[in-house]
């Protein structure tokens, strides 16, 4: 009884649910170089979250056809609030944007983004960084033969 009430309530989480005062903000921009993502991405949004409550620090990269930034809150903030304030801002600040600029993708980071399994293939002989390995096991499985060798 005790067995199947374990398995039937267990849930498949390796940590507990915890909340961390981050949240990203991810960008593109197709075709822009760094400097382009730079002015008209990056820091347009820089000053607009700039004037979120409870913001500690704010990091950004700007790179070839996208930027990141990343907020930093005091440990007391309410992310739920917060999250509702950047998207208002990005609203405001993504109506002047030139078309091709994507919507920003808003992420909390929490120990949910944190994978319960990571699984690895190897293939003996066979360099991974190649591409051949990835072709010749899904080849391998969409054919039936019921095996990889060496899967680890």
């Amino acid at each position: 009884m005790l067995g199947y009430v374990s398995i039937t309530k267990m849930t498949p989480d390796l940590l507990p649910e915890m909340s961390f005062p981050y949240i990203m903000l991810m960008t593109t921009y197709p075709g822009a170089s760094p400097e382009e993502v730079e002015s008209a991405v990056t820091k347009p949004l820089e000053q607009t979250m700039a004037s979120l409550d409870d913001i500690k620090e704010i990091t950004s990269t700007s790179a070839e056809n996208y930027s990141i930034v990343l907020l930093t809150f005091e440990d007391s903030v309410n992310t739920d609030v917060a999250m509702m304030d950047i998207q208002r801002g990005i609203s405001t600040l993504s109506a002047s944007w030139d078309d091709t600029i994507g919507t920003p993708v808003v992420t909390e980071l929490s120990s949910d983004l944190i994978p319960t399994l990571v699984a690895a293939v190897s293939y003996e002989g066979k360099d991974p960084l190649s591409g051949g390995l990835c072709r010749e096991a899904a080849g391998c499985h969409r054919h039936g033969s019921g095996a990889v060798p060496h899967v680890r």
